[in-house]
């Protein structure tokens, strides 16, 4: 499986919530729903989106960078331009529990433990 949608698997299994604000001003917020499957993508000028699996998270999440673009981030709000580097942030597994995080990317990868 391609590191990249090992990343998507990781993010789908996550908890928490990632916000970033697009090149159009807008900020996008990504919150997985908890059933390791779903993500929720909003985006606050209304759109919203559903997705179900880490090929549609990805595709999802291409489409959006694409049309839009991702200008800027700060402490409160994360970002990058494309799709590795968003879902690089996830690199950090903080909040996916260790052994679970190996058995997903394999025992080879580096990982931070919290």
């Amino acid at each position: 499986m391609d590191y990249l949608f090992k990343l998507a698997d990781v993010a789908l299994k996550s908890v928490g919530k990632k916000t970033f604000t697009l090149e159009d001003g807008h900020s996008m917020t990504i919150s997985p729903s908890g059933d390791g499957k779903t993500m929720k993508i909003d985006i606050d000028d209304g759109e919203s989106y559903k997705t179900r699996g880490s090929n549609s998270f990805v595709s999802q999440i291409v489409k959006i960078l694409k049309n839009r673009g991702v200008a800027w981030w700060d402490e409160t709000k994360e970002g990058q331009d494309n799709v590795y580097n968003v879902l690089s942030m996830y690199e950090q597994f903080e909040d996916v529990p260790q052994q679970e995080r190996q058995d997903m990317l394999g025992n080879n990868c580096f990982v931070n433990s919290h």
